[in-house]
């Protein structure tokens, strides 16, 4: 066999190395996040179903839907269920990093959050 030949075979079984390695990867991230939640509240049968399945980002569809879907939500401290102008703004702002501390002070984090500190 070439030593051309070599080479191509060694770099596909390293692409296919890298690819299988990030799948488990993001596949074992997956997992972690569906463990923390329970699965067994209502609403959420769908996202259980393709969990227990392997499904992730059947699940992840799943999730999302129940999120934009779900009624009856409690946001503690408002009575109405849309934002407020100021939520909004907040809301908006947590986005860009920067985040309220009841009025004021107003901290802004930068570009990157170091979420291990």
């Amino acid at each position: 066999m070439s030593i051309k030949k070599i080479l191509c075979v060694l770099s596909v079984l390293l692409g296919i190395s890298v690819y299988m390695s990030s799948a488990t990867e993001a596949a074992r991230d997956y997992k972690d996040v569906f463990e923390a939640l329970d699965l067994s509240r209502p609403g959420l049968e769908k996202v259980r179903a393709e969990y227990e399945r392997g499904r992730w980002n059947k699940a992840s569809e799943a999730l999302l839907d129940y999120f934009r879907t779900r009624q009856g939500v409690y946001i503690p401290g408002q009575d109405s269920k849309t934002a407020s102008e100021k939520d909004m703004l907040w809301a908006d702002d947590a986005l860009k990093h920067t985040f309220h501390v009841l009025e004021t002070p107003v901290w802004n984090y930068g570009k990157n959050i170091d979420w291990e500190y």
